[in-house]
């Protein structure tokens, strides 16, 4: 695993506060499921973005913040012709689901499965 993640991982292992945000944000993201790919994106964004500020780490923080333009274009662009969430309105729920229970339950391994895992397949096997 990279550094990086593996320092981000650790951090969650400690959850604060602010990692109680990563339950809202990925209710908002189904909620946004209903929206057109836009409002779906957005909502998806927004929960990475509580995923990173979670991690305790400005470096990514800051990033994130810098590329959400760049974030939100690629899978707005993307999803239409694959036509991905006209079968899965809320794709990809499952791995963050995952992801937030591993964060809430204070294993960091298993976090760190689910986001080491995604990257591969971000299209779960379809």
């Amino acid at each position: 695993m990279p550094f990086q993640r593996r320092r981000q991982v650790d951090a969650l292992a400690d959850p604060p506060e602010h990692v109680t945000a990563m339950r809202p944000a990925l209710q908002g993201r189904r909620a946004a499921s209903a929206g057109n790919d836009e409002v779906f994106v957005d909502a998806d964004v927004a929960f990475h973005a509580a995923v990173v500020a979670a991690a305790r780490n400005p470096v990514p923080a800051d990033l994130s913040t810098e590329f959400v333009p760049v974030l939100r274009t690629g899978p707005v662009e993307l999803l239409a012709p694959t036509c991905l969430r006209v079968a899965e309105p809320d794709t990809a729920d499952e791995a963050r689901e995952a992801l937030v229970r591993a964060v809430e339950d204070g294993y960091p391994e298993a976090a760190a499965a689910v986001l080491t895992a995604e990257p591969e397949d971000p299209f779960g096997g379809r």
